[in-house]
């Protein structure tokens, strides 16, 4: 249900809330981050997921909409904010009932691992929020041209957006 969509998403940001000090540890190992840039990438991490969160019960409460899942959703995050920009994609795909799969950059996975930890430990289920950790070619390139993925989020370079689309000229 989306309640308890919500729920778990929240309990992500009270997780990250909690393990703070764990993240920004990470940021600086895997991303190369200042305590202070970390310390703001959290920060902005947990505000995605309380605004998603907020939007979502406003969207669910309209009667005049119909919220359709699209389903699995790639996610490919940014090596610079590895943090803050896949959780408003995973987010928003959660919430509107989408399942996931993660493919981190390559430079910062260990981010997005504790990351796709953060979900797991607030209820998300592995089989719902998947974890995969590949090249961007072959592998990566092969997810992208997968049929079954209905949807890419990306973050990165226009020439990325121009290679998947390439790959995929039919992909949302």
């Amino acid at each position: 249900s989306i309640e308890d969509r919500i729920k778990k998403c929240k309990k992500t940001a009270i997780y990250l809330r909690k393990y703070r000090a764990d993240y920004i540890g990470i940021l600086m190992k895997d991303a190369g981050k200042a305590v202070k840039e970390a310390d703001q990438e959290i920060s902005e991490a947990i505000d995605f997921i309380e605004y998603y969160c907020w939007n979502a019960q406003k969207i669910f409460a309209c009667t005049e909409l119909e919220v359709v899942a699209k389903g699995p959703v790639l996610i490919t995050p940014p090596w610079n904010f590895p943090l803050a920009i896949p959780i408003g994609g995973i987010v928003s795909a959660l919430l509107m009932g989408n399942s996931i799969i993660l493919k981190p950059a390559l430079e910062t996975v260990m981010v997005s691992y504790m990351l796709a930890q953060a979900f797991w430990n607030s209820g998300i289920p592995e089989t719902v929020l998947q974890f995969l950790p590949c090249k961007d070619n072959p592998e990566g390139s092969l997810l992208v041209q997968d049929n079954r993925i209905k949807t890419i989020i990306l973050t990165g370079a226009s020439k990325t957006a121009r290679l998947f689309l390439i790959k995929r000229p039919d992909i949302n």
